[in-house]
C-alpha cells in the first residue's frame, strides 16, 4: 500500500528537522537542513526558506529534489520524492510558517535572526520508508479525547467567580484537570506598557507571579 502525507503527520510537528537534497546542473549534490515542512494537501508540502539560496538555485537548474522526514515520535524515516511547484512570500500558508519558526527560533534567542523568505511549495510524487540506523519506538496511543460535559462544567465554574483571582484559579484547574496539561501561564496585557503580566501558573517550581515581558519578546510573544 502506498504511503499517504496524511499518514506522516508526526514528521510535520518540527520535532527532528528535515534534510533536502538537491544538485546543480553539473551534479554537484548539496545537502540542508530545513526548520520546517509544512503538509499543504495529500499531493503538495511547503518548506520555509531563510537562508538557502544554494538549494534554491539547484531547485531551478536541477528539478530532481529528494526530502528526508523523520517521524518524531517513533523515529522513522520517509524519503518523498518532490518536484518544485512555486514560491509564495504573502498569504495564509506563508504567514503559517513564519508564525511556527518565529515561534521555533523564539526558543533559542535567534528570532530576529531567522525571517522567513519564502514559503517553497513542492509537489509529492512518491514517499518510501527507508531503514533508520537508530531503533525506533512503537506508535504510542494518541490523547484521550477531552470530555465537552466537563469542559462545558468548567467554563460554568468559572463563569460563577466574581473575583480575579478566583477566574484565574478557575482556569488554571480546568486546564489541568480536563485539558491534561501540567504546565499552565496566564498572562494579561497592560496596554498601557505593551507588556504581558503573569497572573498566575502551574506546574513551575517558581509561580513567576508579576513577572514581565515585552509584547513580542521570545516564545509567549509570538504565542501573543
Amino acid at each position: 500500500m502506498s504511503l499517504r502525507l496524511s499518514q506522516l503527520s508526526a514528521c510535520f510537528e518540527g520535532v527532528i528537522p528535515s534534510i533536502i537534497a538537491t544538485a546543480s546542473a553539473d551534479g554537484m549534490p548539496n545537502i540542508s537542513y530545513l526548520s520546517h515542512v509544512v503538509r499543504v494537501d495529500e499531493e503538495h508540502v511547503a518548506l520555509s526558506n531563510q537562508f538557502f539560496a544554494k538549494t534554491a538555485a539547484n531547485v531551478r537548474a536541477n528539478p530532481q529534489v529528494t526530502l528526508m522526514l523523520v517521524d518524531g515520535i517513533t523515529g522513522d524515516q520517509f524519503l518523498l520524492d518532490i518536484g518544485f511547484v512555486r514560491s509564495v512570500d504573502v498569504g495564509p500558508l506563508f504567514e503559517k510558517i513564519a508564525r511556527q519558526l518565529k515561534a521555533s527560533s523564539a526558543q533559542i534567542g535567534m528570532s530576529e535572526v531567522m525571517r522567513l523568505r519564502s514559503a517553497d511549495i513542492f509537489r509529492v510524487r512518491g514517499i518510501e520508508k527507508v531503514p533508520t540506523p537508530v531503533e525506533t519506538a512503537p506508535v504510542t496511543a494518541g490523547r484521550s479525547p477531552i470530555s465537552l460535559p466537563a469542559l462545558s462544567e468548567a467554563v460554568k465554574v468559572i463563569e460563577r467567580q466574581a473575583e480575579a483571582d478566583e477566574i484565574i484559579d478557575s482556569l488554571l484547574g480546568a486546564i489541568q484537570r480536563v485539558l491534561g496539561y501540567g504546565n499552565a501561564l496566564v498572562l494579561i496585557h497592560d496596554s498601557h506598557r505593551s507588556c504581558l503580566i503573569t497572573t498566575g501558573s502551574i506546574g513551575y517550581e517558581r509561580s513567576g507571579l508579576g513577572s514581565e515581558i515585552a509584547g513580542s519578546e521570545g516564545l509567549i510573544g509570538a504565542a501573543a
